[in-house]
């Protein structure tokens, strides 16, 4: 078993260790062994995973939400009605979404559903710093509307789901009358001067009321417990109204969670594998957030599940698979999920013109994506990608559409569940063919009559001479750190406010996740493989030239390098990020609080004229031009201990 041959490795290595006299391949054994090692405990980990959570990952509007709700039975029946052409109306089952926000728009936060025994719903809210600068933000943008000021480059109103909430939270609300709509958040600003900004937020804030909403768990009462039915309206009615911050007593969510009767909502028989599903807070375009790198990267039991819409799938998610992912992990814990809305497959265009049948267009498009992955040189397994139109069966009223019955839908649903079922058992199958692949080449090497031949030695030389090559790099890319740092407060995501709030927080903003902090690890990373990638492939290159043309043993030893160099490469890329952000934080920014000049000096210069955010930029450019030497040289330093233990595995 798995255990047995980490014993078995680790003991080999400790006695090739503790030889007097080591020849060449015994050192080479030696560092081959120590990463077959790790990787053997790596996997070890990975096997041990009970159950998985899936995590659904998208672009806002993608439609995973819908997706979600039909596919894990998160919907509620019920009697609507429609007009017949007559013009008397009739009485017909529909269903609706649970995880909807009554108006179609996006939910406000991550939300987590749990399979329970009692279903009830439960939030985490932002902290109350955070929620006061949500409601300035509102109140700012009020304002300006009604004053506008040249020199602030007009208002930009918090997103459109965190909008919604605020003005329920403090009760300023647009309404229609029979005289048309009306702003009452409009309404209210016309009772203040215009030079009494400060009394009218003062006045938003109040109407808050935020030290009554306190309460992060809501039950049913015992009328949603006396039907099934019953108890998924109340779940619905009462999600709407967390989403939309419409209940009294409760904040404006950074997560909700929705503890759900696994019988109720079928979530448990073919569920056995999976443990929470979710559905992560949709992402805006280019960007990075670090509550999805936790999910990617640092936790094994996520089955991370990239959503796209059919006609661009996979442009919108590629980047993020491209930057996160090394091929062991894009094997065995990935999926792409594509939703079509009906109709679209059919009218894929094939070599005669569209091509008129929904197989056939799915078939195409699958080609296609497969093609996408192979031109940014991504292994992705095509087995991992699923195709799943949750409305298929339904009208857009909700209606069963009169081509399917409800054992279509749950057909459909149940080849969805058992595709997640096939890509686990995959992951393990490949892990498991992994371990035996490195058992037998460890067998191999640690027999007592390997060795190496003159040509392998001639081989070894030669490589060792290649990788000499690369030691020494210009990192000219580190000399672009400031320029992309700074550019990301120049896109359309990040506003003056936003800035402003950020200040105020010392650098964190998490209803918008801004993070200045984070926001250097995606930047360095990319800089860094913009120098390395290439030497990198390079070396890589060269190892497996040289062991499909050595003897078995030494291409079983350039086996286990490929790993190594694979394995240390997205290693070094991680490290390097996470220096230059606690660089940030530990030091350069730091520390975080009004004690700090630079952060005094940021949030002070609000409301002192025209031009805050050049001003403000310039002060982050100002103390930031220590972090693009320091990048470089650490560039340089890490770049070259990765090429030298390549040089220590060649002898």
């Amino acid at each position: 078993d798995l255990q047995n041959v980490i014993h078995n490795v680790a003991e080999a290595i400790e006695t090739k260790k503790a030889k007097e006299k080591k020849n060449v391949l015994d050192h080479i054994a030696i560092k081959a062994l120590g990463s077959t090692l790790q990787r053997l405990q790596r996997i070890e980990c990975m096997l041990n995973v009970p159950q998985y959570d899936l995590v659904f990952i998208g672009q806002v509007g993608a439609g995973k939400t819908t997706a979600i709700c039909h596919l894990f039975d998160l919907v509620e029946p019920y009697e609507g009605s429609i007009k017949l052409a007559s013009g008397t109306t009739k009485t017909v089952p529909k269903v609706r979404e649970l995880l909807s926000t009554g108006s179609g728009q996006t939910t406000i936060c991550e939300v987590i559903i749990k399979p329970a025994a009692q279903t009830y719903l439960e939030i985490e809210p932002y902290d109350r710093q955070n929620l006061e600068e949500l409601i300035r933000e509102f109140a700012w943008y009020t304002w300006l509307k009604a004053h506008p000021r040249p020199d602030e480059n007009g208002a930009q109103p918090p997103p459109t789901e965190l909008m919604r909430a605020i003005r329920n939270v403090v009760d300023l609300n647009v309404v229609t009358t029979a005289e048309g709509r009306v702003d009452h958040a409009a309404e209210f600003v016309k009772k203040f001067g215009e030079n009494q900004f400060d009394a009218f937020q003062a006045a938003v804030l109040q109407r808050a009321r935020l030290d009554e909403r306190t309460q992060t768990i809501v039950r049913p009462d015992a009328a949603a417990q006396q039907s099934n039915h019953a108890e998924k309206a109340w779940a619905r009615r009462t999600f709407e109204l967390l989403n939309l911050a419409k209940l009294p007593t409760v904040s404006i969510p950074k997560k909700i969670f929705l503890h759900a009767d696994a019988q109720l909502f079928k979530l448990d028989g073919e569920f056995s594998r999976f443990g929470a599903i979710i559905d992560t807070k949709g992402m805006d375009v280019g960007q990075s957030r670090e509550d999805l790198d936790n999910y990617i990267r640092n936790n094994d039991s996520t089955l991370c599940i990239f959503a796209e819409k059919f006609p661009p799938a996979p442009a919108n998610v590629a980047d993020l698979i491209e930057r996160h992912l090394v091929s062991q992990d894009i094997a065995t814990k990935f999926a792409l999920f594509v939703m079509p809305h009906k109709g679209e497959p059919a009218k894929v265009v094939g070599k005669d013109g569209p091509v008129g049948d929904h197989d056939e267009g799915i078939a195409l498009r699958r080609a296609t994506i497969d093609a996408a992955f192979t031109s940014r040189k991504i292994d992705f397994i095509a087995d991992n990608v699923l195709f799943y139109d949750a409305l298929q069966g339904y009208l857009p009223d909700g209606r069963l559409d009169q081509d399917y019955d409800q054992t279509d839908v749950m057909a459909d649903r149940n080849r969805v569940f058992t595709e997640f079922q096939r890509i686990i058992e995959r992951r393990e199958a490949i892990l498991w063919a992994e371990v035996q692949a490195l058992n037998t080449n460890f067998e191999a090497l640690n027999r007592e009559e390997y060795g190496l031949s003159f040509q392998d030695k001639d081989l070894l030389n030669f490589a060792r001479d290649k990788v000499k090559g690369y030691q020494n790099l210009d990192f000219v890319t580190a000399n672009n750190f400031i320029r992309d740092y700074i550019g990301l407060w120049n896109t359309s995501s990040r506003h003056f406010m936003s800035l402003r709030a950020t200040n105020n927080r010392f650098g964190r903003y998490e209803p918008r996740s801004i993070d200045v902090y984070y926001d250097a690890v995606p930047i360095t990373e990319k800089l860094a493989r913009q120098m390395m990638d290439k030497p990198k492939n390079d070396m890589l290159e060269t190892v497996q030239v040289i062991g499909q043309n050595g003897s078995e043993d030494l291409g079983r030893l350039m086996q286990m390098l490929e790993v190594q160099i694979k394995t240390d490469y997205q290693a070094l890329i991680v490290t390097i990020g996470q220096e230059v952000r606690a660089l940030l934080e530990g030091n350069v920014l730091a520390p975080q609080g009004y004690n700090s000049d630079f952060w005094r000096h940021t949030i002070e210069r609000w409301g002192q004229g025209a031009g805050y955010r050049a001003d403000v930029l310039g002060m982050y450019t100002t103390e930031i031009q220590g972090v693009q030497k320091y990048l470089k040289e650490r560039m340089s330093n890490l770049w070259a201990e990765y090429v030298e233990n390549i040089l220590g595995f060649l002898g």
